[in-house]
């Protein structure tokens, strides 16, 4: 097979054979090697550039090798050629955002975001707590539903940003201080406000009205100075650079407070049977005994880093 090709820019004339083919190329226009003024239109000098091209996709085929293997890509080879003949191509623009610490910036701003969403929803929860008591029946009920429903989405949030947070280790000042502020806000406040609208009411166990206005009033008391003092004893080991992360207890003492609030809105909104007021008894109990332990426990935990 005999391929004529016009090659004004290659200074020699050429013939070369591909024995394996039989396709030969014959350069008929040598190029003159007197110094030429540029052409204006650099377009025209890219013309024998892609009839090489053609050229070699016709090679190709007849060797059997595939057009776009590594060792053999005319796009590649014509973009080299064409830049030696002073021919741009035009950059094409590609859709989506390549740059990978653009796309860690949007995250790292999502678990702060469901954070401030937490304290919105934390507020609105407890004013519903405080407010249930003005309707009558049987708005309560529905209404008590949503409040219980809204108490199951806030502490959601909290787990959700908290695996964000972990999974593409992203952290911030504000996220460390917010975080642990929005959940004792929404546990010492949940309780605050059950002890203020005297809740819970257990009328199947004969327990004095004062006795249980203690009982209630003492619970909330005991977990808000816990918070207080471990809050103000983790702010001090950190501010020396002592790690101060959450305990076993700890977990156990806020999965109970965040049952103990459930467990009393649901019976706040449906009557339940006798035995309903002896396991909010029994989940209170061990509520406060894990408030206390996990706090003795975190007071005995090393703030200095001469007794780590």
């Amino acid at each position: 097979m005999l391929f004529l090709g016009s090659k004004p820019n290659f200074p020699t004339q050429r013939i070369a054979a591909t024995p394996c083919s039989g396709i030969t190329y014959i350069n008929l226009h040598p190029q003159n090697h007197k110094k030429s003024k540029p052409n204006p239109n650099p377009i025209s000098d890219a013309k024998p550039i892609i009839y090489s091209l053609l050229s070699t996709i016709l090679l190709s085929r007849a060797n059997g090798l595939p057009l776009l293997s590594r060792t053999n890509r005319p796009k590649a080879k014509l973009t080299v050629e064409l830049s030696r003949q002073g021919v741009t191509l035009p950059a094409i623009k590609r859709s989506g955002n390549l740059n990978p610490q653009t796309d860690k910036n949007i995250v790292r701003h999502i678990p702060n975001i469901l954070t401030v969403g937490r304290f919105v929803l934390t507020g609105v929860f407890l004013w519903m707590i405080i407010y249930a008591p003005r309707l009558e029946d049987p708005k309560p009920a529905n209404f008590l539903l949503i409040a219980f429903i809204l108490f199951i989405v806030t502490g959601l949030t909290d787990i959700v940003d908290g695996y964000i947070a972990r999974k593409f280790n992203v952290t911030s000042k504000f996220g460390r201080i917010a975080d642990p502020l929005a959940d004792k806000f929404l546990v010492c406040g949940a309780f605050i406000c059950l002890a203020i609208t005297g809740r819970p009411e257990l009328p199947n166990i004969n327990i004095a009205p004062m006795t249980m206005d203690i009982f209630r009033w003492s619970t909330a008391i005991i977990i808000l100075a816990r918070e207080i003092i471990v809050t103000v004893y983790r702010q001090i080991a950190e501010s020396r650079g002592i790690e101060f992360g959450a305990v076993v207890s700890g977990k156990i003492k806020m999965f109970l407070q965040a049952f103990g609030i459930g467990t009393v809105i649901f019976k706040w909104a449906y009557v339940t049977r006798p035995w309903g007021d002896w396991f909010v008894i029994v989940t209170f109990l061990l509520m406060i005994i894990a408030t206390i332990v996990s706090g003795v426990e975190s007071m005995q935990r090393p703030i200095k880093k001469d007794d780590a």
